[in-house]
């Protein structure tokens, strides 16, 4: 988020497409590099593997097109859900 955040990239990141196939992990504008570059200066690299960093990229997009209350409703809404079926099947 924060590298985003300091990139100005949050647009970028609201308008990728799943349909189209121009997700983050594939894109290679100019957009994608200036994110790299704020994350890279973090040193935080070694935090994600290359499968962790595309999920919380894709994390990133829902945020960019739900917004976060949206967002995080959503999540709260889906754990509710995970537990009374967990809760259910015992």
């Amino acid at each position: 988020m924060q590298s985003i955040t300091e990139a100005n990239e949050w647009d970028y990141i609201k308008s990728l497409d799943d349909n189209n196939k121009r997700g983050y992990m594939y894109d290679i504008t100019e957009n994608k590099k200036r994110i790299e570059e704020y994350y890279s200066k973090r040193n935080t690299y070694e935090l994600h593997s290359g499968s962790s960093y595309g999920f919380i990229m894709r994390k990133m997009q829902s945020i960019a097109q739900l917004g976060f209350d949206t967002f995080a409703t959503n999540i709260i809404e889906h754990m509710k859900t995970v537990i009374e079926n967990r809760n259910t099947n015992k």
